[in-house]
C-alpha cells in the first residue's frame, strides 16, 4: 500500500474535453479502407493513428454551420475531435508529445463545394500517464455491463455523475502538457501553463471548462 500526502503543486486541470464537445453533423473521407478501426483508435484506445489514414476532408452532412459555442472545437457524430487554427496555435506552443494534429479542409458537401470555412485540425491524443488514484477520487466507478455482476477485468474508471473529483499523483505534472490516463475513460488532463494560455486566448469552446485535480505525493511504501 501507499500512503499519500496532498500537495498544492503542480496544478493539474481536468477538462470537459472531449466528453462534452458539441457534436456537429460532419461526414468525412478517409485514406484508410478500414474507417471503423480509425474511429475506434480515436474514441476508445488512446492509440496513435496512422497518419497515412488521416481524413482527406470533412464535409457538412445535414447541418450547414458550426454552432458559435463550438467555433474552436467540436466532434463529429462518430467521434473525431476537430479543433480550429486558433486552438491549434495555442497548443503547439507547448509540449505536445503524444498528440497528433491532422490538417483537413472543410467542404460544403461530398461533391467538394467550398464551405467558406478555413482548414481545421483533427486531434489525436494518444499520450498517457498513469496518474489516477481511485481511492482518493470521488464519484468515479468501473461500469458493470447489463446482465453482469462485476466490472470486467480490463474496465476503466469513469465518472458516475457530472460533478466528480479526480486525484492524481504529482509526478504526472512532468512532461507533456496534455494527456490521458489509460485507466480512465474520456478525460484529458491539462498542465497549468497550458490551461492559463487557453483561458487567455478567448476561444469559443463550451467543453473547455476546467476543474482542478487533487494532487498527491507518495509518502512511503508499506510492505
Amino acid at each position: 500500500m501507499t500512503d499519500w500526502c496532498q500537495v498544492e503543486e503542480p496544478k493539474i486541470w481536468i477538462s470537459r474535453f472531449p466528453r462534452f464537445l458539441d457534436i456537429v453533423s460532419f461526414g468525412w473521407s478517409c485514406h484508410s479502407e478500414d474507417k471503423l478501426e480509425f474511429i475506434d483508435a480515436f474514441k476508445y484506445l488512446h492509440k496513435k493513428v496512422d497518419a497515412k489514414a488521416k481524413p482527406r476532408f470533412l464535409y457538412f452532412d445535414g447541418q450547414r454551420k458550426v454552432p458559435s459555442t463550438a467555433r474552436d472545437a467540436f466532434k463529429t457524430i462518430d467521434g473525431l475531435q476537430v479543433i480550429s487554427q486558433a486552438l491549434r496555435d495555442v497548443l503547439v506552443q507547448f509540449d505536445m508529445t503524444g498528440v497528433q494534429l491532422f490538417e483537413v479542409p472543410i467542404l460544403a458537401d461530398l461533391n467538394g463545394a467550398p464551405s467558406g470555412l478555413p482548414n481545421h485540425f483533427v486531434m489525436n491524443v494518444y499520450g498517457t500517464k498513469e496518474a489516477l488514484i481511485p481511492e482518493l477520487s470521488e464519484n468515479i466507478e468501473k461500469p458493470i455491463y447489463h446482465g453482469e455482476t462485476e466490472p470486467r477485468p480490463n474496465a476503466r474508471w469513469a465518472p458516475k455523475y457530472e460533478h466528480y473529483v479526480l486525484a492524481v499523483s504529482a509526478s504526472s505534472g512532468e512532461g507533456a502538457d496534455i494527456w490521458c490516463d489509460p485507466n480512465l475513460t474520456s478525460t484529458y488532463f491539462f498542465s497549468d501553463r497550458l490551461k492559463s494560455a487557453i483561458d487567455a486566448a478567448d476561444l469559443k469552446v463550451k467543453a473547455l471548462k476546467f476543474s482542478q485535480a487533487r494532487i498527491f505525493e507518495a509518502e512511503r511504501q508499506l510492505l
